[in-house]
């Protein structure tokens, strides 16, 4: 009969005349010291309960003479280790049919005398081959073979039924036999089920809905909502559902949101005041915001402005934001095949890398069809395709369109140097020398946080492009949502240093949009002399807007 032991033993105690001994290593085994025998014995031979000497586990012979099972308590006497059945537990591990066999110091797993050919594997498991015997363990069709069982299987177009062991035709297969859920093959045909929440319809086939609301309310303490198929408990405004899916109770946030400032959470018991990122939390439940800027520049490179919640990073004149809101460098529109100039530039705009610092605009007319590709470039590569085409790119008779294919590029050095459509076209002489020039900003909620801090390069990059001075270009900054906020006026001292400062420093605010009521503060306002326009000077206003006029 195949077995296999498993040895396991537990150590009660060993004590020879006044001290804790070693018994002979003959039959090693390891097992746990019984603690409280061990304090009971120190306590009674050495007038303390300590238990600090104490062996927590030894190596102890077993006396299959006497066949040792308990401890006799006599201390001045060599013990022996006492048996344990691990049968008492899970059948020792033994897997049916499998039983299992205590003994001395083991036990082992025993299979079935009957059928003969039952074979134990991995010491735990009786295996035999069910396929093997005349009725393949009962499978109406084909048998497999698994270790300890076996799995019976149908032929295609026929399907297992509920006991496991018999093939049928599966009328389930053909439109799920007009069931409306559930269809289950049985050996004389099928028959139709429904979810949970619906009952078989006369016709055997349909369900209908079960409007568990109708009894009791379907448990609810309050609001029972019917469902298709189930139902759903809710609660009043003022309270809310408890985790067990019925009863309600009352909403201690529901009243002035708790006390707290901004977010309340109910909990089990009570609820807590919490605040959104770039808040702390004070004791009175209210919310101060974090100057994330004070510690290490908020990861900043350059310039780093605190607002409520949150910080906005800046960068120099002369150089973009990266797409981490952190770094800066030198930037260049960037598109593949924009149709217009305006669409290229809408486009988000590209960092150059360190080896790649100028910006090229290349223009490609394909059968009358005008494509627009912008980007960053090496500065080599740029003369080297000047030396390959040295002609005077971007002339008025080239690249527009009118030739069948026509291909223009050409590169220019400067932070977003590439804003024209051909920033290689021979410039036109400005006979404007002096103007008062107002740059009106959209920061309304459609324009989008990184969109604005796109808006606040490209004006930094006019006002820098400007001969600013008594006689020359004075400026003037207003940015917009709902209201109009006059951030400088032309009273103001006018250096680029301050009108770099002023722009970074603008924030990005949200809100409606009323792009008509910036204007006119500008005209009706910004634009008099007594508040600092000049009469002799040309007037300018540059509207940077996502959205209409009014």
């Amino acid at each position: 009969m195949p077995s296999s032991a498993h040895m396991r033993w537990t150590l009660l105690v060993v004590i020879r005349s006044s001290k804790p001994t070693w018994c002979s290593p003959v039959c090693e085994r390891t097992g746990q010291l019984l603690q409280e025998e061990w304090l009971k014995l120190n306590a009674r031979q050495f007038g303390s309960a300590s238990n600090n000497s104490a062996p927590s586990q030894m190596n102890c012979n077993y006396n299959y003479q006497n066949n040792t099972a308990a401890w006799d308590r006599d201390y001045n006497e060599l013990d022996e280790c006492m048996d344990v059945n691990e049968c008492l537990q899970n059948n020792g591990g033994c897997v049916s049919p499998a039983t299992c066999v205590d003994l001395p110091g083991t036990y082992e797993c025993v299979c079935p005398a009957e059928p003969a050919d039952y074979v134990l594997v991995d010491g735990f498991t009786c295996e035999r081959d069910e396929c093997a015997d005349p009725d393949q363990g009962g499978c109406s069709h084909n048998c497999t073979n698994t270790v300890g069982s076996y799995i019976c299987y149908c032929p295609n177009g026929m399907t297992l039924i509920e006991d496991g062991l018999t093939c049928n035709v599966d009328e389930c297969q053909d439109g799920n036999a007009g069931c409306q859920q559930t269809c289950v093959n049985t050996l004389d045909g099928y028959r139709c089920e429904c979810q949970a929440g619906s009952t078989l319809n006369a016709d055997l086939h349909s369900c209908d809905d079960i409007n568990e609301c109708l009894v009791a309310n379907g448990g609810c303490s309050h609001n029972c909502t019917n469902m298709a198929p189930g139902y759903e408990c809710s609660c009043p405004e003022n309270m809310i559902l408890n985790s067990d899916g019925f009863t309600c109770r009352e909403n201690p946030c529901f009243t002035n949101n708790g006390g707290c400032a901004q977010m309340c959470t109910v909990l089990e018991v009570g609820f807590e005041c919490s605040c959104s990122t770039g808040y702390d939390l004070l004791e009175d439940g209210s919310c101060q915001d974090i100057n994330e800027c004070a510690v290490n520049n908020a990861g900043c490179q350059y310039n780093c402005t605190n607002t409520d919640g949150s910080f906005v990073c800046s960068c120099p004149v002369g150089q973009g934001l990266h797409i981490d809101g952190r770094t800066c460098g030198r930037a260049c529109y960037h598109c593949n095949g924009a149709s217009t100039n305006e669409e290229c530039n809408a486009m988000p705009i590209q960092i150059c890398t360190d080896d790649a610092q100028s910006c090229e605009n290349e223009i490609r007319i394909n059968n009358g069809v005008k494509q627009i590709f912008k980007g960053c470039k090496q500065t080599q590569a740029c003369n080297n395709n000047y030396i390959q085409n040295p002609r005077d790119a971007f002339q008025p008779s080239q690249c527009n369109g009118n030739l069948g294919n026509d291909v223009c590029r050409c590169c220019c050095s400067g932070h977003l140097c590439n804003f024209n459509e051909k920033p290689c076209e021979t410039a036109q002489p400005c006979t404007i020398k002096k103007a008062d020039v107002a740059i009106v900003v959209d920061s309304s909620s459609s324009v989008k946080f990184n969109n604005f801090q796109k808006m606040k390069s490209f004006t930094n990059s006019l006002f820098q492009s400007f001969k600013l001075g008594e006689d020359r270009v004075h400026a003037a900054l207003v940015r917009y949502n709902r209201r109009v906020d006059e951030r400088f006026g032309f009273a103001d001292t006018n250096t680029k240093a301050e009108v770099q400062d002023a722009v970074d420093a603008m924030p990005y605010r949200g809100g409606g949009t009323k792009t008509g009521q910036a204007i006119q503060h500008v005209i009706d306002n910004t634009m008099k002399t007594a508040n600092g326009a000049r009469a002799d000077a040309q007037k300018i206003v540059i509207v940077i807007t996502d959205g209409r006029s009014q």
